[in-house]
């Protein structure tokens, strides 16, 4: 990384904006700063580093203390560096947090920190944790790793030379661009390990699966499996024994096999021989159940009968309640006709009593509107005269706004007055102090001026001689010579009492002017003053004047909010006549109008109480000639003859399918009396007592060989799927042992693990190389600055 430009801006001791182009400096070599103790050394590094990493370049300084303390407030900190690194150009800007002026109202206010990136293609990062990622990307190296390798503080290199071995190649991993190498060695580290446990698990589960081969216990092959299970066979024969296993069983399974299938045929002819035994038996057992039935079902078919005549003598009745039903039915069309009678007469009732009230209210409403129509009536002929005081009361309120105006202006004269005059004051102690410098000066001038001619004097008095004339009187006696003075001015000093009196003189004749000019504005003022006083307050003095303002102020602003009242109330009255005009021919024409409803609301009153009177007598006679209240109850008494003829339906039914069913099941009876007596008489005997021995017999022979040949089964499964995972597992663990054979020789000789070598890993020996290649490169300078007397070699 190399710095090409570095811009300060209030940052530590430089108050303002400071820039140093280091670009001048060239694109080789190294950079020397150098300077007195407080010069700012440290400053600049600590602002390249809080820069990229937003820290100080040493730890004794928090990136709070970096603002400078002789900075205007109003001046930012920032710094802004411009860096090329691997041929690009980069610039980041970056403030730390610090106090600032509020931009809205007054106060201080916490600048937050910020950071700013801009790549060489022109984009742009903004947000502090992009940015830092970002740097940290670009350069490679964190801040600490920074400060040790490429910008060391004071003090802090020796933090480099003693660190440890581990910290060290942390470093150089960071400069050199070796963790490439570190990850080649894990992996081929992490690989080794896992083939390795691979290898392992593969061959616990072949040994897995050869516990799981199984013969019978007194097999002579069981002691080769039991070899085999103690590891002392090779694959090979593991797989020969299995083999040879599965085939005796499957010979074995082939001979049970063929004597389950006589047997089931054996059992077959017998179940066939104990079924007609069975069926004589229960022919037997039939027949005397049917004989002992047929007496119950004749008992029951006289009892059915008697039953069945009972409800044929109920059918007169039956007719009676059908001829009931059918007029009840044909009454129920008049239960309608009632029912919408009833509510025509309640649709009539309740327009009637809504005409009735229509008529009271808007009968009441005609009466309420001619007395608020009398009310308005008197209103109007109160408001006769509205609005003819408006104009007057106008013309009072514009007077008044006038006077109050000129009031104002007055107040306005009174405090420039009070400013000239106190400018005035001012102007004529300005003048004062003036003149009375100028008066201490010439006067000062005036003595030093007697000063200097009598030196003068006193020198020119050293050169006279008795008998010489004087070359100023001409006289040769010289009784009284002038002495010179040792506090006698010199002709610069008097030049300069002069000069300053000269000053003074002009100080005060500016200042006579300045003051001359306020007193003649002030006076101008105040007799335009004075005028407008008289005009409205009357004859009296300019300070009396201020006094007398107030309660005039007070009397205008009552007497315009007095006047706007007046007004106001004129403008209302206007309105509220120019309403009334209006709306009294509407509220007269609603009157007239509820009049006329009221009367043709009585009409059809008188036309609905006479219509009522009639339906009421229709819906009389229709009453009498009806059985019941209303067609509910109709309905519900046909419903009940309904369920009466339903119920007799049903008993003589029921009646009826008994004594079918009865006749049917005796008819029945015996026919199966008749075809039992037929079968027992052409059937034999059979002794199924000896036949049921010999069943049981084969069923324990069958069930003994279904368990063999679950046996045999069993160890035939087993056997073939462990002879399948045996060939399988040992054909992977073939090609996995070696391919752990080669990765293991990679990963020792990449970490350094190889017997009888040194212990170096293949990062640390491309780390040992790059830093040869830098001693080398660095012995040729050094071997010139110690003049050959010295170089630097690596220690192992």
């Amino acid at each position: 990384m190399r710095p090409v430009n570095l811009t300060l801006s209030a940052f530590g001791p430089y108050a303002g904006i400071a820039e140093l182009d280091m670009d001048k400096l060239g694109s080789s070599g190294l950079y020397l700063i150098a300077g007195d103790t407080g010069a700012g050394k440290t400053t600049i590094f600590d602002a390249i580093t809080f820069a990229l990493y937003g820290e100080a370049s040493g730890d004794n300084r928090e990136p709070a203390m970096l603002r400078s303390k002789y900075a205007k407030p109003e001046t930012p900190t920032e710094v802004k560096l411009t860096f090329i690194y691997a041929g690009r150009q980069y610039s980041v800007i970056r403030n730390p947090e610090y106090e600032r002026p509020a931009k809205r109202g007054e106060g201080m206010t916490a600048q937050k920190a910020e950071a700013t990136l801009m790549y060489p293609d022109g984009s742009v990062i903004t947000k502090m944790r992009d940015v830092d990622h970002a740097i940290g990307e670009i350069i490679g190296i964190d801040r600490n790793q920074f400060s040790q390798i490429a910008m060391i503080a004071q003090g802090d290199f020796l933090k480099l030379i003693l660190a440890d071995t581990r910290e060290r190649q942390v470093i150089f991993r960071k400069i050199f661009k070796t963790n490439y190498y570190q990850v080649l060695q894990d992996r081929l580290k992490a690989q080794s390990c896992g083939l390795s446990r691979a290898c392992d698990e593969l061959k616990n589960s072949v040994s897995q699966y050869i516990h799981g081969i199984i013969c019978q216990e007194d097999d002579v092959m069981g002691i080769e499996l039991q070899k085999a299970k103690e590891d002392k066979l090779s694959t090979n024969d593991v797989v020969e024994l299995v083999e040879t296993l599965i085939g005796q069983d499957a010979a074995e399974e082939a001979v049970f096999s063929s004597e389950e299938q006589a047997l089931e045929r054996q059992l077959e002819h017998i179940n066939t021989v104990l079924g007609k035994a069975e069926e004589y038996l229960k022919a037997q057992t039939d027949l005397a159940n049917a004989k002992i039935s047929i007496s119950e079902k004749r008992s029951d078919l006289e009892g059915f009968l008697s039953a069945l005549n009972t409800e044929k003598a109920k059918q007169p009745r039956r007719e009676e309640i059908d001829q009931e039903i059918t007029q009840l039915q044909m009454e129920l069309v008049q239960y309608d006709e009632l029912d919408a009678k009833e509510l025509e007469m309640d649709s009539l009732l309740k327009k009637l009593n809504t005409n009735s009230q229509n008529r009271d209210m808007q009968s009441e409403s005609a009466q309420n509107l001619d007395k608020k129509i009398a009310t308005l009536k008197e209103e109007l002929k109160a408001l006769d005269q509205a609005g003819e005081k408006k104009g007057k009361l106008s013309r009072e309120k514009e007077q008044a706004q006038e006077r109050k105006a000129k009031l104002e202006e007055i107040d306005r004269e009174l405090i420039s007055y009070k400013t000239l005059r106190a400018k005035l004051i001012k102007a004529q102690e300005d003048y004062k102090k003036a003149s009375d410098a100028y008066e201490v000066l010439y006067l000062g001038y005036s003595l030093q001026n007697k000063a200097f001619m009598d030196e003068q004097a006193g020198i020119l008095a050293q050169t006279l001689e008795e008998g010489q004339p004087c070359p100023v009187c001409g006289s040769l006696s010289h009784p009284d010579i002038a002495q010179t003075s040792p506090h006698a001015p010199s002709e610069a000093q008097l030049k300069k009492g002069k000069e300053d009196a000269d000053d003074a003189q002009r100080t005060m004749a500016r200042t006579s002017t300045l003051a001359g000019e306020v007193r003649g504005s002030l006076s101008i003022q105040e007799e335009s003053l004075k005028k407008i006083i008289r005009e409205l307050i009357g004859q009296c003095e300019i300070d009396e004047a201020a006094l007398k303002l107030a309660p005039l102020h007070i009397q205008s602003e009552q007497m315009i909010a007095r006047l706007t009242r007046q007004i106001n109330d004129e403008e209302r009255n206007i309105q509220r006549k120019m309403a009334l005009n209006q709306s009294i021919p509407q509220e007269e024409e609603r009157a007239v109008e509820l009049r006329e409803n009221v009367a043709r609301l009585k009409e059809h009153i008188a036309a609905e109480e006479s219509h009522h009177a009639e339906m009421t007598r229709q819906i009389a006679v229709m009453r009498q000639k009806l059985r019941f209240a209303n067609k509910a109850e109709a309905k519900q008494y046909i419903s009940m003859l309904e369920n009466n003829k339903a119920a007799m339906i049903r008993a003589f039914e029921e009646a009826e399918k008994n004594h079918r069913q009865a006749e049917k099941e005796l008819t029945q009876l015996n026919g199966m009396i008749a075809q039992l007596n037929r079968q027992l008489q052409g059937a034999d005997k059979i002794v199924a007592q000896e036949e049921r021995k010999k069943k049981e017999l084969l069923l324990k022979r069958k069930e003994e060989l279904s368990i063999a040949l679950k046996a045999v089964h069993t160890r035939i499964s087993a056997n073939r799927m462990a002879l399948e995972n045996i060939k399988d597992k040992s054909a992977v663990l073939i090609k996995t042992e070696e391919r752990y054979a080669w990765v293991r020789a990679l990963s020792n000789t990449a970490n350094g693990n190889i017997a009888g070598k040194e212990k170096i890993m293949l990062e640390t020996y491309i780390q040992m190389t790059y830093f040869d290649r830098i001693i080398a490169r660095a012995n040729t300078r050094f071997m010139v600055m110690s003049g050959g007397q010295y170089e630097m070699i690596r220690r192992a």
